[in-house]
């Protein structure tokens, strides 16, 4: 059964006063139950499910605008519950917690479309960080697990979103981040956010750094003068 979990209103994400659905997909009641209270300040409603059926209920009921859940739900596979839910209109992001991830569990479950990955045993900062980043239209990759993808792959592949290749190519060409944040009408702490979520998976600390790595991963296609 589906069990509500009283939550506070979200407080102007990205600036907005947007009332934010979180559904937590886990077959673990209390691990689900600790994540609802550790983020019940960034949204309106938050529901708990622990099985495929009333993951699908859920879902038809009231559409999140986030799905945290583990890589498996009763049969279920969340991988392929993001490629099936991609087609459809206002599509929740999905950030996934597993207790372990091969490269190759990375790299399916960010090119089917999840807007992040942790691992399950992260700490409450980085969970909170992780749902603000991806409440921001950020990607989250954790730190480990882009080390164990660069282990396995030798290279670094960068998945990024659209707005933040955009953003990308601005600070390539010298711009700052307020000046970024008006040419895009975006706010400057969402313009911050994709910059930091773009060095996380970089692995780099400084937007020089940053560049010259995105230019020899081939995430962008010309070097900045």
């Amino acid at each position: 059964m589906k069990r509500p979990v009283q939550a506070e209103n979200a407080n102007g994400i990205a600036g907005t006063a947007r009332q934010l659905k979180l559904l937590i997909a886990d077959e673990h009641a209390l691990f689900a139950e600790g994540i609802a209270k550790l983020v019940e300040k960034r949204f309106f409603e938050t529901s708990i499910v622990s099985t495929y059926a009333d993951f699908l209920e859920a879902m038809a009921a009231s559409p999140p605008h986030l799905v945290i859940a583990d890589l498996y739900l009763s049969g279920m596979s969340c991988i392929d519950a993001i490629n099936q839910g991609r087609q459809r209109p206002n599509a929740p992001a999905f950030l996934l917690i597993p207790p372990d991830a091969e490269p190759d569990t990375v790299r399916r479950a960010m090119t089917a479309g999840a807007r992040g990955i942790i691992h399950r045993r992260c700490t409450a900062r980085e969970m909170r960080r992780a749902v603000d980043c991806i409440l921001d239209g950020c990607t989250y990759v954790a730190a480990s697990l882009i080390s164990s993808q660069v282990a396995g792959d030798r290279k670094l592949k960068p998945i990024l979103t659209v707005k933040q290749r955009q953003i990308l190519e601005h600070v390539a060409l010298g711009m700052r981040a307020r000046d970024i944040a008006e040419r895009l009408n975006l706010s400057v702490r969402t313009v911050e956010s994709h910059k930091f979520a773009i060095m996380r998976q970089l692995g780099v600390r400084s937007s020089i750094d940053m560049v010259r790595l995105a230019v020899a991963a081939g995430v962008l296609n010309y070097r900045p003068a």
